[in-house]
């Protein structure tokens, strides 16, 4: 529980440490803020973890790309680590650029990530919305807006993703 006294310090208490005690200054400012700023606004959780699996779908391009080693493949064949691995910079850089209640329509991109050997499988929608995007994460009821630059650079970074180009003899 916390509150603020007519001074506006803030003090706590809670179930496990008996009395009230106040805050810090820095750490009572965070409660001023509305909730929208503490949000996480990165639509990807896998974070510095490489993923295992990146699938990626738009109307014209389809992608399902698996780590092996070190190494992406597409089924069978090898593709360039370079492309690949400007696909997922670009993913992990999506991030709201403010919260919405509605507007998700039907998705013009659909990406599904799968990372932390298996055990983290993360689905993301994006739906054009005038010059920017909306996105919705499987199972969670908040939508994201993204800026459509960052979206229209994810989809030219799925255009360079490429089969790897055989060693010159």
């Amino acid at each position: 529980e916390v509150r603020k006294n007519k001074e506006g310090k803030y003090y706590a208490r809670s179930s496990v440490v008996s009395g009230f005690h106040m805050l810090l200054d820095d750490m009572a400012k965070n409660f001023e803020k509305p909730a929208e700023d503490l949000r996480n606004k990165k639509i990807f959780d896998f974070g510095f973890s490489d993923p295992g699996k990146v699938e990626y779908r738009d109307g014209s391009r389809q992608l399902a790309l698996n780590k092996a080693g070190d190494r992406w493949l597409a089924g069978a064949k090898p593709m360039d680590s370079v492309g690949v691995q400007s696909l997922i910079d670009r993913l992990r850089e999506l991030s709201a650029a403010k919260f919405v209640d509605a507007g998700f329509t039907t998705p013009t991109v659909e990406l599904t990530v799968t990372s932390k050997e298996g055990k983290l499988i993360e689905k993301v929608g994006l739906a054009k919305v005038g010059a920017n995007y909306i996105a919705r994460r499987e199972g969670e009821p908040g939508l994201y807006e993204l800026e459509g630059k960052t979206v229209d650079e994810l989809i030219a970074a799925a255009g360079s993703v490429k089969e790897q180009q055989a060693a010159a003899p």
